[in-house]
This record gives C-alpha cells, sequence and structure tokens, in this order.
C-alpha cells in the first residue's frame, strides 16, 4: 500500500500516458517506485486505500503497457466536468484492474500470450481467459461489459481527460476532470483507448528538440561490419493508419506496407569489406574497404582494346658470351707447423713410496657388565721385532741406489 501520498489518490492518476511501439498507450507513473506496480500484477481497494496485488510468486510475469479497461461512449463524456479552464469536449478514461480480472491488450494478441499475460499477473481462471479471448478476437466482440469489473463502482478509481490532453502527452493531475458516480458506472468498456497518438505524445509530453544536428553529419556515410536493419518508418508515415483504427498500435504487416510503399532512400551505411575481399577493383588484403556505389551503377561500354604504336626497333647485336675471369696465381703455402715449445727438465726426485696404511687395532676389552659369564679376553699386542739402527741404514741406501738406476 503506497505510504506519503496525497488525500485521495488513486492508481493511473499522476503520470502521464506515452505512446511506445508496438504497446501502444503505455502509463508512464511519476513515483519513484512507479514501474512495477503499473505494468503488472492488479489493484485493489481495501480500508480506504489502494493496495497492489502481485501476481503467484512461481510464475514469471509478462510486461503489459497498462493494467487498466478503457471508458467512453457518449453518456461518459457528458457525466465528465472540467475545471481550470480546459476546453470541454470528448473524454477517455480509464479505471485500474482488480484481481482476478482479464486484461485485454489493444494489439493483436496469440492465445498463448494472452493467457500468459493474464495468468501470470494476477489469480485467474483458464477458463475465463480463454472465454474472454474467444469474445474479442474470435468473434469479434469488442463489448467486455458483460463482466463486473470491481474497481469501476469504488468513488475516485474512474480518471478522465479530454482526447486532446491524452494526444500530446499532458501529466494526467493537471488536465483530469470530475466523474459523477453514474457517469462512471454506466460507462462503456472499450478494448482501447479510441484516440490516435501525435508527435507529442511519441515525445512523451516533451517538447521537441528546436536544435538540431547538421545535414552534413546526418548525411555522412559510415561503415559496418554487418547490414543494419531498414530504418523505422518516420511517425508521420504511420499517422494515416493509426487514425483509420484509433488506439490501436500497427502490427508488423502494416509497418512492412509502410516500408514498402515509401521510395527508396539514399543508404548512409555500406559494408565493410572482410579480409581477402576481391571486387572490380581488384583484391583488398587485410579486410581493406572498397569503395562501394550504393547508387544504382550506369551501363558500361564494352572495353576497347588499346592501339599501341608500332616503332622500327631493330634486334639488339647479339652478345658475346661473357669470359670468366682471371684470376692471379699466388703461392699460397701452407705455413710451417708451430713447434710445440720445450720444457726445462729437472732431476726432480720423486717422492718417496708411501707406506698403505695399516688398519687400526681396536682394542678388545672385558665383556660388559650384563654378561657376568663371559671369560675376558686378554689384550694381544703386536710382537713386532725390533730392528736395529744399521738394518736401517742399509734400507736407505739400497732405496738410494735403485732411484738412481731409475
Amino acid at each position: 500500500m503506497p505510504r506519503s501520498v496525497v488525500a485521495g489518490w488513486a492508481p493511473y492518476h499522476y503520470g502521464h500516458w506515452a505512446w511506445i511501439a508496438p504497446w501502444g498507450w503505455t502509463w508512464v507513473d511519476d513515483a519513484p517506485w512507479g514501474y512495477a506496480p503499473f505494468h503488472y500484477g492488479r489493484w485493489a481497494f481495501i480500508a480506504g486505500g489502494w493496495g497492489w496485488v502481485p501476481g503467484p510468486i512461481a510464475v514469471r510475469p509478462v510486461y503489459a503497457p497498462a493494467m487498466v479497461a478503457w471508458v467512453g461512449g457518449g453518456g461518459f463524456s457528458v457525466g465528465v466536468s472540467f475545471g481550470g479552464g480546459i476546453a470541454a469536449g470528448p473524454a477517455v478514461g480509464w479505471f485500474p484492474l482488480g484481481v482476478g480480472e482479464v486484461w485485454v491488450p489493444s494489439y493483436r494478441a496469440s492465445p498463448r500470450y494472452f493467457n500468459q499475460v493474464n495468468v501470470s499477473n494476477t489469480v485467474v481462471n483458464n477458463v475465463q481467459v480463454t472465454n474472454v479471448y474467444n469474445n474479442t478476437y474470435v468473434n469479434k466482440n469488442v463489448n467486455v461489459t458483460n463482466v463486473n469489473y470491481v474497481n469501476q463502482h469504488v468513488n475516485g478509481a474512474v480518471t478522465a481527460v479530454p482526447q486532446s490532453a491524452m494526444v500530446s502527452g499532458r501529466p494526467v493531475a493537471q488536465v483530469a476532470g470530475r466523474v459523477s458516480p453514474n457517469a462512471a458506472a454506466s460507462a462503456q468498456v472499450q478494448q482501447a483507448a479510441p484516440v490516435a497518438p501525435e508527435r507529442a505524445a511519441v515525445l512523451g509530453g516533451r517538447a521537441p528538440v528546436a536544435a538540431a544536428p547538421p545535414a552534413a553529419a546526418m548525411n555522412r556515410q559510415v561503415v559496418a561490419r554487418s547490414a543494419p536493419p531498414p530504418p523505422p518508418v518516420p511517425f508521420a508515415q504511420q499517422q494515416p493508419a493509426l487514425r483509420a483504427n484509433p488506439g490501436q498500435p500497427l502490427d508488423s504487416n502494416a509497418v512492412s506496407q509502410i516500408q514498402n510503399s515509401q521510395p527508396p532512400q539514399r543508404q548512409l551505411v555500406r559494408p565493410a569489406a572482410p579480409s581477402g575481399f576481391v571486387g572490380r577493383q581488384g583484391r583488398f588484403p587485410g579486410g581493406g574497404n572498397p569503395t562501394i556505389n550504393t547508387q544504382a551503377p550506369p551501363p558500361q561500354q564494352p572495353l576497347q582494346q588499346p592501339q599501341f604504336e608500332r616503332r622500327n626497333i631493330s634486334p639488339p647485336p647479339q652478345q658475346q658470351p661473357a669470359q670468366q675471369p682471371q684470376f692471379e696465381r699466388r703461392n699460397n703455402n701452407p705455413p710451417p707447423p708451430q713447434q710445440q715449445p720445450q720444457f726445462e727438465r729437472r732431476n726432480t726426485p720423486p717422492p718417496p713410496p708411501q707406506e698403505p696404511a695399516r688398519a687400526p687395532q681396536l682394542e678388545r676389552r672385558g665383556p660388559p657388565p650384563s654378561e657376568p659369564n663371559r671369560q675376558p679376553q686378554v689384550e694381544r699386542q703386536s710382537q713386532r721385532p725390533v730392528e736395529g739402527k744399521q738394518e736401517r741404514r742399509e734400507e736407505r741406501r739400497q732405496d738410494k741406489r735403485e732411484e738412481k738406476k731409475q
């Protein structure tokens, strides 16, 4: 339930209508939170105030331009009074849909879309949705007054504005009139607002832009890798068809017919050539962009063979065979081999032979205290006889003699 709102606040009253293709009349609310409550779900008048009721949580909702039912007719215009200097005239009104009520779009819809946009936004019987679809699109019965709309009888729920104010996209709160209860209850429910939009409604009530880019910038040719879609049909060309069926947006077939009926325009986009493109002018390696003339090329004349001037050109003189160049012979004897340097020999006696290292004798000791019954081993000492001094001298002399002989 909205808080911090003015007294007598009602849904779809503080904002404006904008014509947005392909949905048609789309509500744009002024509140910062006013997007989801006016394009999804339903509204209910509870305990003297309005509350928004979203659709089922387990179903992804489908967008709608406005969840309202339109009202009009001759008697409705008489029952609406406008003040503040607003000229009287044909009026158009609407009110928010309640829980379980079927929304009927103003554009052509498939059975699957019609079912999803209603089932995903409120709790409604599928049989009821099918019956409304058949009466609207199959039987061509646009009068949907057989449904008892709850909010149509709520005081202040129906909002009405002059048709001239709606087509210009003016704020509704500034131009809305007072609707009597009898006019609201007896108003005829319609499928779409019987109002054809003007250019101001497409701009959303904003003033047209005065400054425009220069013509040279708008007519400058650009390059694109992929072919762009055809340009949209200007709104001025759509207005005759929109006025023929007020309030109903054009479908894709109608837009295609308008595009085909228009004279061809000068293309301002030329495609970029792929890498290694081969055209009439030759190969363009590395993705070069060849110059493509978007207009129809003129008929080409057959290419004429160029006429060459004949000259008396004598054959060139016969050339003598080229002689092999004479190379000078030189005495290229190889240089004498370099002699290895002679090293001085000195009478350096070799080092005395070293005796092989003897393994150390391990000392044997008695058994450890834990073995009292083991007999102790007697230490054995080496009983090598001691050599005399004379014998040692003889050995040294003998070693010196052998060294001299070597």
